[in-house]
């Protein structure tokens, strides 16, 4: 037991049980990441092992971005440098830059946003069609009209003022990660939701197919865009 221990502290693997528990996400979301190579680790045997730090399925560097600086990275990789400040124009396309350097891979360091607040709830089945015609709600991810995966559930930005509102009005439930049929995105204000919103917010749900998709609209909106 103390050369398996040693072999992993060295090495810098772990299961992925022990990765999902650190970088706090579900086991399916790394699972589907180190199968479509956008997490490092090998499999031994049947099972999965991941040889980098759980910090990294978060952010690549210090702290999350923030919602107000993401947004504007989202504009300026749609093409909407115009409406930003020169400070602004500035950053975002030091991070556009790097993110066509590095890939799709590298987007996923925008999933925490400071600002920005993430729900994981249950609907019952029946409230869902209802829950995405709601006007309070900004849809992305598998429920935005940009994407072409689908799915009986919803995805969503709302402000902060309207939070308690959906949740009581829909009869919404906490739930995990992987049981959730609801995702509410919390934040001041939600935004114009725009190509980059819907890919990084796709990869919340760790499925292979999803993560698919979001490479499919960077590819095809943001990198394009941005170059």
């Amino acid at each position: 037991m103390a050369e398996s221990f040693r072999f992993r502290y060295d090495s810098a693997m772990m299961s992925v049980q022990e990765y999902a528990q650190e970088a706090k996400v579900s086991e399916r979301s790394v699972r589907a990441r180190l199968e479509r190579g956008m997490l490092q680790g090998r499999k031994l045997g049947s099972r999965w092992v991941v040889d980098a730090i759980p910090a990294a399925h978060r952010s690549n560097a210090g702290r999350p971005i923030s919602f107000e600086a993401f947004n504007a990275l989202a504009r300026y990789c749609d093409g909407q440098s115009s409406v930003l400040s020169a400070e602004e124009r500035r950053r975002a396309k030091e991070r556009a830059s790097a993110i066509q350097m590095q890939g799709p891979a590298s987007v996923e360091r925008y999933r925490a946003r400071r600002g920005l607040k993430v729900h994981h709830l249950q609907a019952p089945p029946a409230e869902i069609p209802a829950i995405l015609e709601d006007p309070a709600l900004s849809l992305t991810g598998i429920s935005s009209d940009i994407s072409q995966v689908y799915g009986s559930m919803v995805d969503a930005y709302v402000s902060s003022q309207d939070l308690e509102n959906i949740i009581f009005l829909y009869n919404l439930l906490p739930a995990s990660a992987d049981s959730a049929n609801v995702i509410l995105r919390e934040c001041d204000e939600p935004p114009h939701i725009l190509p980059l919103h819907v890919a990084v917010d796709l990869l919340d749900l760790g499925d292979p197919r999803s993560s698919a998709e979001a490479e499919r609209i960077l590819q095809e909106s943001v990198f394009k865009e941005a170059s």
